[in-house]
């Protein structure tokens, strides 16, 4: 037995977990050894790959994507433009002449409409080499003197296109040689502009 299953005064056994001595009553001097605690880890906490923060590339600058069909649409508008303001010399080396029939006119009134002038729509009709009745019409704009309109049922010349019948124009009211400079001018520019893909959409997207 250890001196610790003795009484240090009188040397009388102790049993064990005895608090006094029974043979002196004295208390029995306990021992100081204090059991070792078991050790408890707690789980390891990490992270996942996928919550990892992501850097932001370079590439991701908010940038403006040209819009092809907006370049599409102005191109064919200037082509449009051109191909009204070449009608009267394509259809004076191209044209076929005949005669044809004033059936309607219309004033026509918008807000740069003044009281001294205004804007005629002349709609007329004529019968091509086929024998098919075409209608068409023409403008006359800033008329200050009515006498200058024909009137309904009026006989005029018309000259048009044999291979298109619908491309006709009367040949005594033709359009300015300007006015065709100028619009022959601007389908130049629109053509240009669609073609260089200057025309970007509005809305801004963001490239992933």
């Amino acid at each position: 037995m250890s001196d610790s299953n003795f009484c240090h005064n009188c040397g009388r056994p102790l049993e064990a977990g005895a608090r006094f001595c029974e043979g002196c009553g004295r208390p029995v001097q306990q021992s100081n050894t204090v059991p070792e605690q078991p050790v408890y880890y707690g789980q390891q906490k990490y992270n996942q790959p996928g919550a990892q923060t992501q850097p932001i590339p370079a590439g991701s600058i908010p940038k403006r994507k040209k819009s092809i069909g907006a370049s599409i649409v102005i191109i064919l508008i200037g082509l449009v433009l051109i191909l009204i303001a070449v009608r009267l010399p394509l259809l004076s080396v191209f044209g076929t002449k005949t005669a044809g029939q004033v059936v309607d006119i219309e004033k026509v009134i918008d807000s740069n409409t003044s009281s001294m002038d205004y804007t005629y729509r002349v709609k007329y009709v004529f019968t091509d080499d086929d024998g098919k009745s075409i209608e068409s019409s023409f403008e006359i704009p800033k008329a200050y003197d009515f006498s200058q309109v024909p009137r309904e049922g009026t006989v005029i010349s018309i000259q048009y296109l044999p291979a298109w019948s619908k491309l006709s124009v009367p040949t005594d009211y033709n359009n300015s040689p300007l006015g065709t400079i100028v619009m022959i001018l601007l389908g130049i520019g629109l053509i240009i502009l669609g073609a260089t893909g200057k025309v970007s959409l509005s809305r801004t997207r963001y490239r992933r």
